[in-house]
């Protein structure tokens, strides 16, 4: 003979089995996100470095090496071909420069998309 009040000791224990277990997965939900957002903040800190970097440096030194090699040019002493090295390398610069940029905007559009707003 069972009491009233034991009838439902199965599906109590069962709701509450399913509740902890639901519990857990939010939990490792929630770390997942924690873990997602950081990863994309540092990279989009990292990707805003390097445009930084060849904003400050990078095209600049190039351009101006450029306009140095194109002066030695005239003036006799460097050849075409140190000329043409020069701008190659420009060039380089100026497409490094185009990824970092790209990179950036890539990883700061997904981090807006998992925040739901812009940065």
């Amino acid at each position: 003979e069972l009491p009233v009040w034991r009838r439902n000791d199965r599906d109590r224990a069962r709701a509450r089995a399913q509740l902890f277990r639901r519990e857990r997965e939010l939990d490792v939900t929630a770390v997942e996100l924690r873990t997602s957002l950081t990863r994309l903040r540092l990279q989009v800190e990292s990707a805003a470095t390097r445009v930084e970097l060849f904003e400050d440096n990078g095209l600049e030194s190039a351009t101006e090496n450029l306009a140095r090699t194109s002066r030695a040019f005239e003036l006799g002493e460097l050849s075409l071909l140190a000329v043409s090295q020069t701008r190659q390398r420009l060039l380089r610069v100026v497409e490094e420069e185009l990824e970092a940029r790209g990179d950036y905007y890539a990883v700061a559009t997904r981090l807006e998309a998992v925040l739901g707003q812009a940065l």
